[in-house]
Parts: C-alpha cells; sequence; structure tokens
C-alpha cells in the first residue's frame, strides 16, 4: 500500500485549502493527517540549493522537518 509523504500546490489557495485543512480536520473531527504542504516554488528553491530557512519553509503549519530530512 502506497502512503503519501507530501503534497505540492501551484498557489496560496491551494497551499492554504490543503494545510488548514488538515488543522481543521484534526480540531473538529480529531482526524490528525499531518501531511506537509509545498509550493512547488519551494522544491525548485530546494534543488537549486537554497537554505530552507532563508524562505520560510520550516515555518509552516504542517511540520517539513521529517520530509526535508529524506530529501536533502
Amino acid at each position: 500500500m502506497a502512503a503519501v509523504e507530501a503534497i505540492v500546490v501551484p498557489c496560496g489557495s491551494c497551499f492554504n485549502q490543503f494545510e488548514m485543512g488538515q488543522v481543521m480536520a484534526k480540531r473538529q473531527l480529531k482526524i490528525k493527517y499531518n501531511i506537509p504542504v509545498f509550493y512547488f516554488t519551494e522544491l525548485i528553491a530546494l534543488a537549486f540549493g537554497v537554505d530552507p530557512a532563508t524562505f520560510g519553509i520550516t515555518e509552516h503549519n504542517i511540520k517539513t522537518r521529517k520530509i526535508l530530512d529524506k530529501i536533502l
């Protein structure tokens, strides 16, 4: 069985929907997903070697450290 490790989105509305949707599901339905959400531009920056702390990727509501440790 495959598992989702991250969600990649193209826009701010998509980011907000997927990240805050998980936060709301946890609060209202007691369902905990914790799937990190990334803008595709954040992944491009990582591919170019930009330090993740310089563009806020470590400040997401759903913590990104676990997936960053896998891909960096």
